[in-house]
């Protein structure tokens, strides 16, 4: 099946385009961080999902292998969602405190990545 295009994903390539992370890959530009450069499997995720949005699901189960860079991705797609939607609220559901606090580090950081 082929996938049709998402309504937002361009919208969001633009968001994300001021987006600064840490890289294990690339060295810091400045004390914002690297730039996220998208791989072809956080594309493929975005697909997925926009996919799914526009099919009207909004409830994705994603299993992974590890260094995919879904997870930076995906909690860039919720601060995406937030954004696009005042006024919502978001819960982020980890399965142990560390990985909670390690991902609320991420979010932190990428909101005050923004120019």
């Amino acid at each position: 099946m082929a996938l049709k295009s998402a309504k937002w994903v361009k919208l969001f390539d633009a968001f994300v385009s001021d987006i600064r992370i840490t890289s294990k890959e690339a060295v810091s530009q400045d004390e914002r961080g690297t730039p996220l450069e998208m791989w072809e499997s956080q594309r493929r995720f975005i697909k997925e999902v926009g996919t799914g949005l526009d099919n009207g699901i909004h409830k994705f189960y994603c299993l992974k292998s590890r260094q995919l860079g879904v997870t930076t991705v995906s909690l860039a797609i919720d601060v995406f969602w937030l954004a696009l939607h005042p006024n919502l609220i978001g819960c982020l559901v980890t399965d142990t405190e560390k990985n909670r606090e390690a991902n609320r580090q991420l979010l932190q950081k990428y909101v005050e990545s923004f120019p």
